[in-house]
C-alpha cells in the first residue's frame, strides 16, 4: 500500500518536473501544460480510493498480480 502510494506521488513529480518541456515541445501555453497536469493529477486522485477498496477486499497480492498480467508475455499468434 505504501509503495502504491509512493509511486502516485513520484509519478505526479515527474510530471510537474516534465512541464516546461512539454509546453516547449508541444508549443502550448503553460495554462493548457498545467491544465493536463491537474487533469492527471485528478484521475491519479480518482483511481487510488478504489484501488485501495479493491486491496482490501482482495488483498494487495492479487491486486498487484492483477495488475502484471497484462505485461506478462504472451506467445505471438504468427507462432500459433
Amino acid at each position: 500500500m505504501v509503495l502504491g502510494s509512493l509511486m502516485t506521488v513520484l509519478d505526479t513529480t515527474i510530471v510537474n518536473v516534465a512541464l516546461n518541456r512539454l509546453a516547449r515541445d508541444f508549443g502550448a501555453p503553460p495554462a493548457t501544460i498545467q491544465l493536463v497536469a491537474t487533469a492527471y493529477t485528478l484521475a491519479l486522485a480518482t483511481v487510488t480510493p478504489v484501488t485501495a477498496r479493491a486491496s482490501g477486499r482482495f488483498g494487495t497480492r492479487r491486486l498487484h498480480l492483477c495488475g502484471q498480467v497484462p505485461t506478462l508475455p504472451r506467445p505471438s499468434p504468427a507462432r500459433a
